[in-house]
């Protein structure tokens, strides 16, 4: 595919950002003619025909949502070591627009490639914004080259989670905010999938070749979510860990079909339309104490999985 697709599927998805993938692939109707519009088509058909199936375990009290319902609820402050946080804007001022527009401190919170120190704090309906929302969960899509290739797509697929709860007795490892993500390596044909890579806990996440996942009858990769650690799994059952808490995943619990919730973000200096939020450049939840996963993690495009799952977060 050449860059004239990519513009094509820019195109597409920026002149109809409120719909799902699948309106999105019905509301083409002027491509321009050529093998970079026909492939740009087929990469969108590809990104809904292997979009997971996020199996979530039915004792999770933390369900997934989407961005914009969360930033509803929050309230945005600039973190200072050994100062009062400073306050920059509170619950009913925090959207999609304000989220990227802020400037204290020398740092901006929508302009350039640098993490800062500001941080999202859920202050308004506490408990129903930690279980989520999952009746309106989005997931969001970012694609590129794989890297090292010239010949295969990755198509990463971006969970939001308001919380990440707590898994064991007498250690604290809950924080708010909470992005988990697969990524599905497709093959130049976009209908063959060479590996998926599960997002576990940084340096225990993996890729997995066919045979080693589930499928829907579709197609989709079966994803298991673990319980309130929503790291991404590839079975059910009890997840191993070395020194650390184990993780669980199991059936029985609400079953979420991506591929009827997808957005397309872009890219983080050209995000798509009403997706400008994946250029914040602080944290998704509050900062923590001590240990550094305590803390609201930085969003998708400011960490490394962004550019190469194998970097690490």
């Amino acid at each position: 595919m050449d860059t004239s697709a990519l513009r094509v599927v820019t195109k597409v998805v920026r002149a109809v950002p409120p719909a799902t993938l699948r309106g999105s692939l019905a509301s083409v109707p002027r491509l321009p003619p050529g093998p970079g519009a026909r492939a740009s088509v087929e990469l969108l058909d590809a990104i809904h025909r292997f979009a997971p199936e996020v199996r979530l375990h039915p004792d999770d009290r933390y369900r997934p949502s989407s961005v914009p319902w969360y930033l509803q609820n929050v309230r945005m402050r600039r973190h200072r070591a050994w100062w009062p946080d400073v306050r920059i804007l509170d619950v009913g001022e925090v959207n999609v627009n304000t989220l990227i527009a802020q400037r204290s401190g020398g740092q901006s919170s929508g302009q350039g490639a640098d993490r800062t120190n500001f941080f999202l704090e859920i202050a308004a309906n506490t408990t129903e914004t930690r279980r989520g929302r999952l009746a309106i969960a989005e997931c969001y899509v970012h694609f590129r080259r794989a890297p090292g290739t010239s010949t295969a797509w990755d198509l990463q697929y971006w969970f939001f989670y308001p919380y990440n709860g707590d898994i064991t007795t007498g250690a604290d490892f809950e924080h708010e905010g909470d992005f988990e993500h697969v990524t599905v390596r497709i093959g130049r044909d976009l209908r063959s999938v060479q590996e998926v890579f599960y997002h576990v806990h940084n340096t225990e996440s993996t890729w997995r070749r066919p045979g080693e996942f589930s499928s829907t009858s579709e197609g989709h990769p079966i994803v298991y979510s673990a319980r309130h650690t929503h790291a991404t799994y590839w079975s059910a059952g009890k997840q191993a860990r070395t020194a650390l808490p184990d993780d669980h995943t199991a059936d029985g619990g609400p079953v979420w079909q991506t591929w009827d919730h997808l957005r397309l973000v872009g890219h983080r200096r050209r995000p798509t339309a009403g997706q400008e939020w994946i250029r914040y450049t602080g944290h998704w939840g509050q900062i923590g104490t001590g240990f550094s996963w305590l803390g609201g993690p930085y969003g998708p495009a400011f960490q490394g999985y962004w550019l190469d799952d194998d970097s690490g977060g």
